[in-house]
């Protein structure tokens, strides 16, 4: 059962990584790249300053705006997947519970390379002007004292304190992505349950809702932002803007994941042994 899971999972993940549709990740790339990252270092050039290479992703993975738009293209990728046929499910021997097994491991595999892609894109797209050190580059540190007019003409190009002050930058890289990762992953086992009741559209319909309900807030003031998964996957979300307080731990939000994920797969599990397969 377990090699049939892994082939059948690996026969999917094919399928989804040559699907017309991947091409949204090259898209989004894009997009948010010439939206923050072109400009970043548009500044750059008028200062004299140079980029970190992690500051472009961490500014990315820090915009309300990008914590809707990163996990709904996602969605969007996945509604199609995994895809069962009678073909495969005879070619591969599978039970009810091994191909479920098999559909978690595909989710595993598209939510990682969807949040790598996202990573490596954005690292080529500026590697050649930023610097690779682990420190915040003058740009961060320094440019709102120096330049206040260019500042407070681009405030939104810029990380809070909340963020730079409570992390290098390839340690807020790493949580941001991790954390993004474990909330795809999450929203592809949601999927993969409406899927198992035949209802595969609604699951996507509270995939979205979770996500744009999740950003009613951003401030970290309101307890009730925690109970939505989107909130924990901004970095600086987690600490005061102002005072190095947090407003909701790191290692909580990763145990927040653990204990969804969890559940998601153990109720997946269950219903593969009651339900009849699509």
């Amino acid at each position: 059962m377990c090699r049939a899971s892994f082939l059948y999972a690996f026969e999917q993940y094919k399928a989804w990584l040559f699907n017309p549709r991947i091409l949204l990740i090259i898209y989004t790339v894009v997009f948010l790249n010439d939206s923050l990252t072109v400009k970043m270092l548009e500044i750059c050039e008028e200062t004299g300053y140079t980029l970190n290479l992690a500051e472009p992703l961490a500014l990315i993975l820090s915009k309300s705006v990008n914590a809707v738009i990163i996990p709904i293209v996602f969605l969007a990728l996945s509604t199609d997947f995994p895809r069962n046929s009678d073909n495969l499910f005879s070619i591969y021997r599978m039970s009810r519970k091994g191909l479920v097994i098999g559909e978690i491991i595909f989710s595993v595999m598209s939510a990682l390379t969807y949040v790598i892609l996202l990573f490596l894109g954005t690292f080529l797209y500026c590697a050649g002007s930023c610097s690779a050190g682990n420190e915040w580059s003058e740009y961060t540190a320094v440019l709102f004292s120096e330049y206040p007019e260019i500042y407070r003409r681009n405030t939104s190009l810029f990380l809070t304190s909340a963020t730079y002050m409570q992390g290098t930058p390839y340690e807020v890289i790493f949580h941001s992505t991790a954390l993004m990762f474990l909330y795809t992953l999450f929203l592809s086992l949601v999927i993969m349950l409406f899927k198992q009741l035949r209802k595969k559209e609604f699951g996507v319909v509270i995939g979205i809702m979770l996500t744009l309900c999740g950003l009613a807030t951003d401030s970290g003031a309101s307890p009730i932002m925690w109970v939505f998964p989107i909130t924990h996957t901004v970095y600086g979300w987690h600490f005061d803007i102002f005072m190095r307080e947090q407003h909701f731990s790191l290692f909580g939000s990763y145990i927040y994941f653990a204990v969804l994920i969890l559940a998601m797969l153990v109720t997946n599990l269950v219903l593969s042994k009651k339900v009849n397969l699509p």
